[in-house]
């Protein structure tokens, strides 16, 4: 069963080397666009910390309210903040399925959905503390909070097995090279 999602066509394109690269340009695009919005803002997005509380949370909003760059937060969730995960979670699904030399490997490919879900629903919530500002909800701060810190969490542990698949992958390559086999 599991062959047959991961053999399918557009599993086969995420895996070639210049789709990845191109996926890897697009990333570096929108890590570069992500940037100039916190330059806008006048201090980082909420999404950028690890996690925060209320006074941290009132502390930003205060900033994003001085600059009026509220709008101009809530309108890049739906569009910087929605293609950054689009492209991040093809990306590194592409990167598992091209080190998995092994079928139980490929299904490592639930870590980058699994952090691309804590990504949406955290954008879903920090939409909506840019909507109720200046009421606060002390519960939806936490919440949204919670999703971040979840998605660092994830996107960490995401980042590490890829790491380990290279080298997987990487040290008998290199051995194969320094050994002429």
């Amino acid at each position: 069963m599991w062959a047959k999602i991961f053999d399918n066509r557009a599993m086969q394109f995420l895996t070639r080397w210049r789709v990845l690269l191109v996926l890897a340009v697009l990333m570096v695009l929108l890590f570069a666009l992500f940037g100039w919005l916190q330059q806008q803002l006048g201090i980082a997005i909420l999404d950028a910390l690890p996690r925060y509380d209320v006074g941290e949370y009132i502390g930003h909003m205060v900033v994003y309210s001085d600059n009026q760059a509220i709008g101009l937060y809530r309108r890049s969730i739906f569009t910087l903040d929605l293609a950054f995960p689009l492209v991040y979670v093809l990306l590194y699904v592409g990167l598992i399925l091209r080190l998995a030399d092994k079928e139980w490997m490929k299904l490592l490919i639930v870590l980058p959905l699994a952090v691309f879900a804590l990504d949406l629903l955290e954008n879903v919530r920090i939409f909506m503390l840019l909507q109720e500002w200046p009421r606060i909800s002390p519960q939806l701060v936490a919440s949204a909070s919670q999703a971040t810190e979840m998605k660092w969490y994830f996107s960490y542990v995401m980042l590490v097995v890829i790491g380990l698949l290279a080298l997987w992958r990487g040290i008998p390559w290199l051995i194969n090279r320094l050994t002429g086999r």
